[in-house]
């Protein structure tokens, strides 16, 4: 057996079908040994030769190829989490130093090297009757409602009974409920709902500067994240 056909058979033939059947059973991997001392492979349950002779079915060659190559990944996997560990000390050391300084890049010419560190912000939990009482007029400039929902149809339904989302809940439930036959409080129970308020934080950041606008602190939170970011110059 050669490798590569075995790999560009897989990448190339396996169906939809295949797909969905393989991954909705449990496959078995039975370890069998082979000519390299202490080495054995895994192959699927279906692919095992009936006399088990591994190193007949996918050849020496091969069976060498993929040692020295998984053996390969697996060092640089051990050399990579000690590296990405280390940069992980060295990067929260610079970012103390830096942050308190009101430092926020350096760069070497001569080096040809640049290494910035700099906030990024996400803003969540937004209160909307605190948004709406301190923003007043400027509540629809700086803020998108969004209504995120999602509806679940009993199984049988035909699928010609496509629901279409009214603007208002009450509209929605009604019109669900008349296309299943089934009363509100039914139909409620298969509509999830989700408001979603999407504020425009440089608008009102900009109120916010001018002095036109007001914010309480339980208008929202924010997570503030620093990231260095090295480069090349």
């Amino acid at each position: 057996m050669v490798l590569k056909d075995a790999k560009k058979d897989r990448s190339s033939s396996l169906s939809l079908t295949q797909a969905l059947i393989r991954q909705s059973r449990t496959m078995q991997y039975p370890e069998l040994p082979t000519h390299i001392p202490g080495v054995a492979v895994r192959l699927e349950d279906d692919k095992v030769p009936d006399d088990e002779d591994v190193v007949r079915y996918l050849g020496k060659s091969a069976i060498r190829s993929l040692f020295n190559t998984g053996r390969t990944v697996f060092r640089a996997s051990r050399r990579i989490t000690k590296l990405t560990s280390e940069q992980s000390q060295r990067t929260n050391k610079f970012k103390g130093q830096a942050i308190s300084s009101g430092f926020r890049g350096l760069l070497s010419r001569t080096g040809g090297f640049s290494v910035s560190v700099f906030p990024s912000y996400e803003f969540k939990d937004w209160d909307k009757d605190a948004l709406r009482e301190a923003l007043g007029p400027a509540y629809d400039q700086v803020v998108t409602e969004r209504l995120e929902m999602s509806v679940t149809l009993p199984k049988g339904q035909e699928s010609d009974t496509a629901l279409t989302a009214e603007s208002l809940k009450g509209q929605l439930l009604g019109y669900i409920a008349g296309k299943l036959s089934c009363n509100t409080m039914e139909a409620e129970s298969l509509v999830a709902f989700k408001e979603v308020l999407e504020v425009n934080t440089k608008e009102l950041g900009g109120l916010i500067s001018a002095c036109q606008v007001t914010l309480p602190e339980n208008a929202g939170t924010v997570n503030e994240t620093w990231s260095v970011t090295p480069r090349q110059i």
